[in-house]
């Protein structure tokens, strides 16, 4: 049935959006037999052999005619073949495993971002559209300007994106566009600029986990070390962010109320010219 066919679909998307972006996937048994139940997740997880238990007899599995009844271990599932491919994705493509991950402006239904590798600097941008009947044009601002970007799977559609970096693309309903690009991101001409926001110069931290963030002055992708000196000593670091926003949060109980903190913030966008912001504060009565 169409509500059927809406289910998987919404499956499939979800999937997608649990492969894709930053971190682990983890698939919870039988949803690549389209399990659902009647509440809780101890409804929902029933044995792959056939059951004679009441409540799991009536659950309709999404992606199949099989009932609860049947044997449910079947690799030609729909969402099984499905996460078999988005395996084999993120082996193909490693950046879905260990690049940074720069979500771009919602769009309506649509949620775009860009995975990109440190080391690679091949962008990504994958686009998901949560709406069940309405094809969503999406126009916003990626980091490879000038670019054919191919599609992964689908149709194989390209996409090129305009001199100042704009992209253009029709997203069906609840599908997911995951489009490559064909050459590396190229740093600016200019000069990176890394401004500390929080905390601000002469100001206090006034609690024991406190963050700390950091702006650039354009859009380009970039990483903040965040390094700290308390009272003069070597500098410790204490985190790297590799997307907008860029920010850590550091944990300051080893260290006595009043003492004085140099903090740093230096982006590195991959031309080789480090830049670096400072603000000197005091550790308060945390």
């Amino acid at each position: 049935s169409a509500d059927d066919l809406r289910l998987l679909a919404r499956s499939r998307v979800a999937l997608d959006l649990l492969f894709l972006t930053r971190g682990t996937p983890a698939v919870y048994y039988g949803d690549e037999q389209g399990f659902t139940g009647d509440g809780g997740d101890q409804l929902a997880r029933h044995d792959m052999f056939p059951s004679q238990v009441p409540e799991y007899l009536d659950d309709d599995l999404i992606g199949t005619d099989a009932t609860l009844a049947d044997s449910n271990f079947d690799p030609g599932h729909p969402l099984y073949q499905h996460i078999q491919w988005l395996t084999d994705v993120r082996r193909e493509h490693p950046t879905f495993a260990s690049g940074a991950q720069i979500e771009h402006e919602p769009i309506g239904s649509v949620f775009a971002f860009s995975r990109i590798d440190r080391d690679e600097r091949i962008e990504y941008v994958v686009l998901t559209n949560s709406n069940a009947s309405l094809t969503v044009p999406a126009r916003f601002d990626v980091l490879s300007a000038a670019t054919t970007f191919e599609q992964i799977g689908g149709d194989g559609q390209t996409v090129r994106t305009s001199s100042s970096g704009e992209m253009f693309v029709d997203v069906p309903p609840l599908a997911t566009i995951i489009l490559r690009a064909e050459r590396p991101v190229e740093p600016p001409a200019a000069e990176p600029v890394v401004v500390i926001e929080r905390p601000r110069d002469g100001g206090e931290i006034p609690s024991p986990r406190f963050r700390i963030q950091a702006s650039l002055d354009d859009r380009r992708f970039a990483e903040v070390t965040f390094a700290a000196s308390v009272d003069g000593a070597e500098p410790i670091v204490l985190g790297v962010d590799d997307a907008p926003p860029y920010r850590i949060y550091w944990d300051s109980t080893e260290y006595p109320d009043g003492a004085e903190v140099e903090i740093i913030a230096t982006v590195n966008d991959g031309s080789g010219r480090l830049r670096s912001d400072l603000v000197t504060v005091t550790l308060g009565d945390r």
